[in-house]
């Protein structure tokens, strides 16, 4: 069954139990509810500075809670997400940008001097968590790349923002993670671990496209991280 990827934490907390744990970053969690919830409170506030279905979004955000969030909150508008390092130069993020003309930018550095932004630390007070009807961004992200010329590109995957429940899993991942001894992995566990791999390229796509909820990786440690990247490392867009 097709569903939109803006759709994917209402889908997982109405099927999960009560208080199940969607993400984790250090100890910082998020259930699935949680997760829609903010989701759609960010989508109201990202509307609101005038994003609209078929734009695109820059997020400079570091691995976080907030980062899950906010792409979720982008797909809800029928955007499309793009991320960026928050530790870009200032002349980097402007090539950047004036490739990718977002309708907004989320975090980044101050000096970027984006003309519509939100700070890293943007809390979304006063907006419905209530869901939202959007229809379904067109590119379900965009990537960025210097090319061989060294002037920035934008790598658009034509695929839609919408995800497959009863689909295969891609690259051989479980679908209910790894039992433990696999590869490094403990024994599975209804969550994300956010790790120094962007989502675009791995954690993300596992859960929207596989609905995968393994467990993934914790912000330290490299044999996990050298693990993931065996089974991804051509879907991998990794942070600076």
């Amino acid at each position: 069954m097709l569903i939109p990827m803006a759709d994917v934490p209402r889908w997982y907390a109405e099927r999960k139990p009560a208080g199940a744990i969607a993400i984790r970053h250090g100890d910082d969690t998020l259930t699935w509810g949680e997760l829609e919830r903010g989701a759609n409170r960010r989508a109201r506030a990202f509307a609101a500075k005038g994003v609209q279905a078929g734009d695109f979004v820059a997020i400079g955000l570091p691995n976080s809670n907030a980062f899950f969030e906010t792409t979720f909150a982008v797909w809800k508008l029928g955007a499309t997400p793009t991320s960026l390092s928050w530790r870009l130069p200032r002349g980097e993020a402007a090539a950047v940008l004036e490739v990718l003309k977002p309708a907004l930018v989320v975090g980044g550095e101050p000096d970027w001097n984006a003309p519509n932004s939100l700070t890293a630390d943007f809390a979304p007070d006063g907006y419905s968590d209530e869901p939202l009807a959007a229809p379904v961004a067109r590119y379900w992200k965009a990537m960025t790349s210097g090319g061989s010329t060294g002037r920035p590109k934008v790598i658009l995957d034509h695929q839609p923002a919408v995800t497959d429940t009863t689909a295969e899993p891609l690259l051989g991942i479980p679908l209910h993670g790894y039992r433990g001894g696999d590869a490094g992995y403990p024994a599975p566990s209804a969550q994300i671990r956010t790790c120094p791999i962007k989502a675009y390229g791995s954690y993300l796509e596992w859960v929207t496209r596989n609905r995968w909820s393994g467990h993934g990786c914790n912000t330290r440690g490299g044999g996990r991280k050298r693990s993931i990247r065996q089974h991804i490392r051509s879907h991998v867009s990794r942070c600076r």
